[in-house]
Parts: structure tokens; C-alpha cells; sequence
């Protein structure tokens, strides 16, 4: 089945930073990049497109995860430099760490992740101008797929407890961002 389905690249960046800001859900993504090696905007995205009742693969997350690499690389780059920077200034006694050359990094580091939001989204549906169209799935538990991904960690309980909150504001998400 294919389906004709209303998910653009700026409704994600829109919905990601949205998403980003609520809560503890900062917190909860960044422990996940840093602590159990899952990229962000894979994890946002499975979340968007479980929002948008559009299911992928295993093997089309997979393919991501592989696609995404390079530019996932580069992108971590510019974090690192932005974390140390910043670290750096703070250790300086700086009140506002937040220099030119921070705000540099920053902007390069947001660029980067944007593409990689664009790049994502067309590995998945391919590009068709404004809309995507979705592929044949079977569809996946994005819950059971993250835990199966950092299942080496010892903290099972602590993780799927963060992922539930990852994934619990749905019905308010769908309202904001519109479920079809």
C-alpha cells in the first residue's frame, strides 16, 4: 500500500524543535545520543512518523541508521567543538559562554542536523516536492525497537521508563501537528 501522506522537511524541523523544547525531552534525547549511541533525529523521527500513522521497517530503519553515518559524523564534530567551547568558556569564569564563535558552532551544528532531517526523510520516502509518499512496511513498535537497540545497557527498567516518556505525549503532539 502506498499512501499519500502530508510530511514535509519543514514540518519536521518544526515539529523536532517543538518536540525538543517540551518537558524533559532534551534531556532524555541527548542521554540517549550520548549514553546509548542512538542518533536524534532517527529517534525523532521514528516519533513523528508514529505520530503521522506512517510505519517503516526494521530493515528501512536499518538502511537509516546507514545512510545517515557520514553526515552524522561530521554533525557530532561540531558538537563535540560547540561542547568544548563551551566548557572551556566556563571555565574561564565567562558569564555568557555563549561567544561568537559558539553561536558559529551552534549554527553550523543546526544546518548539519536539519540536513540530516531532509536527508532522512528521502532515504525513507524518496522526494516528491513537498510531500513524501510512504513505502509498503509492516511497521514497527518504536518503543521495542529503541530498547532492542540499547539492549546492552544494564539500566533496562531506567531506559524503557525514558523511552515511554520519549513517546507519551502523542495525542497532544498529533493535535499540534496534525494525525492523519
Amino acid at each position: 500500500m502506498n499512501v499519500k501522506t502530508t510530511i514535509s522537511v519543514d514540518e519536521f524541523w518544526q515539529f523536532s524543535l517543538h518536540y525538543y523544547s517540551l518537558n524533559n525531552k532534551q534531556t532524555l534525547l541527548l542521554w540517549l545520543q550520548d549514553n546509548a549511541g542512538l542518533n536524534v533525529n532517527v529517534v525523532l523521527l521514528l516519533i513523528y512518523l508514529q505520530m503521522k500513522s506512517v510505519k517503516i521497517s526494521f530493515n528501512n530503519i536499518s538502511d537509516l541508521n546507514k545512510k545517515n553515518q557520514k553526515l552524522d559524523s561530521l554533525t557530532s564534530n561540531y558538537r563535540k567543538k560547540r561542547r568544548e567551547l563551551k566548557a572551556d568558556n566556563i571555565a574561564k569564569g565567562m558569564n555568557d559562554y555563549r561567544c561568537s564563535k559558539y553561536k558559529e558552532l551552534l549554527k553550523e551544528e543546526l544546518d548539519l542536523e536539519r540536513q540530516q532531517q531532509t536527508n532522512l526523510l528521502e532515504a525513507v520516502f524518496g522526494s516528491t516536492g513537498n510531500d513524501l509518499n510512504s513505502c509498503e512496511s509492516s511497521g514497527i513498535d518504536i518503543k521495542r525497537y529503541l530498547l532492542s537497540l540499547v539492549a546492552s545497557n544494564n539500566d533496562t527498567k531506567k531506559l524503557e521508563n525514558m523511552l515511554e516518556e520519549l513517546i507519551g505525549e502523542e495525542e497532544q503532539l498529533a493535535n499540534d501537528f496534525g494525525n492523519l
